[in-house]
């Protein structure tokens, strides 16, 4: 199964997903982050690359399983989600499973769009993808 993490920064939950079984990839806003991860973790190499919502286009040319998208989407306004949602939409396949963090839920309800949630960014869940795993399994 072939995830995407938007946002994926140090690398730790791609490295999680990928221990797992699963095809990961990431995207990162910051070149550095993106460095960074693929040095502390040497199986990221050629899996994470820059890139910035909106303008993902197709990133690893294809299109995804599940999107991960946690602790990302809560730092912009509500009036700038639907660009990086309609996005996020184009790069999932039919089926296909986003996971978002809660503040995104609100504004997805008023377009009558029910993504699966995570909980909001917190030191005990970031990096901790077991329920993400879990879910994603059994789609």
């Amino acid at each position: 199964m072939k995830i995407l993490d938007i946002g994926c920064g140090s690398g730790r939950d791609m490295a999680e997903l990928i221990k797992n079984g699963f095809d990961a990839y990431g995207v990162d806003a910051s070149p550095e982050m993106v460095q960074y991860a693929q040095e502390k973790y040497p199986e990221l190499k050629g899996r994470i690359e820059k890139g910035v919502l909106p303008n993902l286009e197709k990133p690893f040319s294809g299109e995804f399983n599940g999107i991960f998208c946690c602790a990302v989407l809560m730092h912009l306004p509500k009036e700038e989600l639907f660009d990086p949602a309609f996005a996020i939409g184009k790069i999932l396949k039919e089926n296909g499973r986003p996971v978002f963090n809660i503040e995104f839920s609100s504004f997805a309800h008023h377009y009558e769009y029910y993504p699966r949630l995570c909980p909001p960014y917190s030191p005990w869940v970031k990096g901790k993808v077991e329920k993400i795993v879990t879910l994603y399994m059994k789609s």
